[in-house]
Order: structure tokens, then sequence, then C-alpha cells
């Protein structure tokens, strides 16, 4: 019976450490971006850390070609973790978000679905998303 038990007990534990994520694993992320008025310009996405976000020069950035009113920004080889997603449609070329009196003109989004409160970007807690697969899609629908 004690043979029955601890075999069980061993079938169970490989099961679930096989389910858990390795800590030290790594796999793409995949942003979708939707929502461009024009095929114009370029996509501008950054992926962040909790403790890097909005701060310049803390995400790692990409560029991606626009068609048919859609791109995805493709990060590899990113640990598993808990990151978000600032992104914008640069059309004019420039690297850097237009404003007008502190607003952008240039369409942006944030990682899940998150959107700015009384004139401020959203918290990371408020767009952040968990990555823990080999490909990790993460939709982004600009405004």
């Amino acid at each position: 019976m004690k043979l029955v038990v601890a075999m069980t007990s061993l079938m169970l534990l490989s099961a679930l450490a096989a389910a858990e994520p390795k800590r030290d694993a790594v796999g793409g992320i995949a942003v979708r971006l939707s929502g461009f008025e024009s095929d114009a310009g370029m996509a501008v996405c950054s992926l962040f850390k909790k403790d890097g976000w909005l701060q310049a020069g803390k995400g790692q950035p990409r560029k991606a070609a626009i068609h048919d009113h859609s791109a995805t920004c493709e990060f590899e080889n990113v640990p598993y973790g808990t990151y978000a997603v600032a992104a914008f449609h640069d059309e004019d070329g420039d690297g850097a978000v237009d404003k007008r009196l502190g607003i952008p003109v240039e369409d942006y989004c944030f990682s899940n679905r998150a959107t700015p409160k009384r004139l401020r970007p959203p918290s990371f807690d408020d767009a952040k998303f968990e990555h823990g697969r080999a490909k990790t899609q993460e939709p982004c629908e600009l405004h």
C-alpha cells in the first residue's frame, strides 16, 4: 500500500513539475497592432518590465512595417515573466510620438487594452500581460 501511495505521489509531482514553466525559459512575443489609419510610416513598439515602465531607454524597442492597416512587432528570446507594451504609429518617421499641447497626435496603444486616465498613461499593472510560452500573442488596437 505504501508503494502505491508513493508511486501516485511521484506521478502527481511529475505532472505538476511538467506543467510549471521553467524560470529560465524564454520564448517570443508577437505584438499584433491594428487600427492604423494608413500604411504610411512605421509601427514603433517597446516591451517593458515593471521597473522600467515608460522610462526612456528602459524598454526593448522594435519597428515594424505597416501593411493593410496592421503590423506585428516581434520580440525573440524573451525570458518568461510579466511585461507591458507601449506602441505608436510613427507616420512621419522621426522616431518620436508627435504631440500638440502635450497630447499625442499620432495614434498609440498599450497592451492589455489599457487606456490613459486623466491625460496620463496607464499604469504598468493596467497594461501588463503574462509571457510564459514559446510564442505569446498580444493584441494592441491603436486609437
